[in-house]
């Protein structure tokens, strides 16, 4: 009985005829068509990090970081046999990982292929490369996964297909790497000049609204950081104006003056109806990013709109408290599915008892455009999870089947649509 009621509610999921694809890196399918893609393409984002911990070298011992496999595996200024020879070492590793899963699934779907084996890699790199042209995108976000809108957040909002949605980061604010230069920069492209910190948030609030009505930026990102001591309005404007005066700031004085303007970045969010996404959790030295470290913002911020992303694992029952106790914020469940199929879907049924159902977002596919194709993967890892949990919810008399159909349709459309305002696009 239980099987059949999730599989019922599964044929349910992906007969929708539209989903919210609530984040990715994805940029210009252009930039796609320029590369040169092969089977060890397949790898790269988030495997990357598997082989790694794996122990991934190359053959001199020494054991490359993720940035350096990632690397590795997409220089396609080697042979692909050369990095194949090595890859293939470390496969047995990663074989059974959420991340591999998500690949497998997509390699089944789009090229038709069960394994990758020493026999079978080129064909696979063969099928890829005549794959690669224009409307790939369209064939698998839109046809295979019918997403009608793609959050995406690759640094820039100049995007060439009318689903792929920017989200940007709030370091194009916040940050100034090249001192002073990026405060004249960016002012120069909206014609305005910058003197003073009161001149620079005027410049913020300008920004943030061509964004928004020329180049339909639905949000921006940020990530969690620990609360700290902010400067006061006198002492950020002391720190912009040395910033302007002597080019540059040093840390940590350039820290705090980041750290201001985050916060007057994010009352500009909900001054101008924009809704912030916070990475929260996993990743590299993820104590630093705490999805607890967001409550005092919250707190001060109660106009803006939080989208907590990642279920903040491995804190994933501290994040359902921040949704279930505030009406600012939201949880988002990319990226989670392909982290660890299992956790996310045993976070997934406290979340149904604590938060409510029209602040859950169930997909986002997290990846870059080298391996486009694992959004199909991720997805169906994603519709398997939430029939499942929902089948239980059956199960248990919590919910009628009908009412389960409504809750997925809720988490993978409706609330994105609300939440991000994509009727206005």
């Amino acid at each position: 009985m239980g099987n059949e009621v999730k599989q019922q509610i599964l044929t349910a999921i992906q007969g929708f005829e539209a989903i919210v694809d609530g984040h990715e890196h994805l940029g210009p399918e252009r930039d796609r068509l320029a590369m040169t893609p092969d089977v060890c393409f397949l790898f790269s984002h988030y495997l990357t990090g598997t082989l790694h911990a794996a122990g991934f070298e190359t053959g001199d011992g020494k054991v490359l970081s993720r940035f350096e496999v990632r690397q590795f595996l997409c220089d396609t200024s080697r042979p692909v046999e050369v990095r194949f020879a090595v890859l293939e070492r470390f496969l047995p590793a990663v074989r059974e990982t959420a991340y591999a899963e998500a690949m497998w699934r997509s390699l089944r779907a789009v090229y038709g292929f069960e394994d990758i084996t020493s026999d079978n890699f080129m064909d696979i790199t063969q099928s890829m490369r005549a794959a690669n042209q224009p409307g790939l995108y369209d064939d698998i976000l839109v046809n295979r996964c019918k997403i009608k809108y793609s959050l995406t957040q690759c640094g820039h909002a100049d995007l060439d297909k009318p689903f792929l949605v920017p989200l940007l980061n709030f370091a194009l604010l916040q940050d100034f790497p090249g001192g002073r230069a990026d405060v004249d920069r960016r002012a120069e492209g909206l014609g305005m000049t910058v003197h003073t910190l009161g001149d620079y948030v005027d410049y913020c609030r300008a920004q943030l609204t061509h964004w928004r009505d020329q180049q339909r930026v639905v949000g921006m990102k940020t990530r969690s950081q620990p609360e700290q001591a902010l400067p006061t309005d006198d002492e950020a404007a002391g720190l912009f104006a040395r910033l302007m005066s002597h080019g540059r700031l040093a840390w940590p004085d350039s820290m705090a003056l980041a750290c201001y303007l985050r916060e007057r970045v994010i009352a500009l969010c909900g001054e101008l109806d924009l809704t912030v996404a916070v990475h929260a959790g996993v990743w590299d030295d993820f104590r630093q990013l705490d999805p607890r470290h967001n409550i005092p913002i919250i707190l001060r911020y109660p106009d803006t709109r939080f989208d907590i992303y990642h279920m903040g694992m491995p804190w994933v029952r501290d994040t359902l408290f921040l949704a279930g106790n505030w009406p600012n914020v939201y949880v988002n469940w990319c990226w989670t599915h392909i982290v660890s199929y299992y956790m996310t879907q045993s976070g997934m049924l406290e979340y149904v008892d604590f938060v409510p159902a029209d602040k859950i977002n169930a997909f986002g596919g997290d990846y870059s455009a080298p391996c486009v194709e694992k959004v199909y993967g991720h997805l169906s890892m994603a519709q398997e999870n939430v029939a499942t949990i929902l089948a239980r919810l059956v199960k248990d008399r919590r919910v009628t089947l009908e009412r389960a159909v409504e809750l997925a349709h809720l988490w993978f459309y409706d609330n994105a649509m609300r939440l991000y305002r994509l009727d206005r696009l």
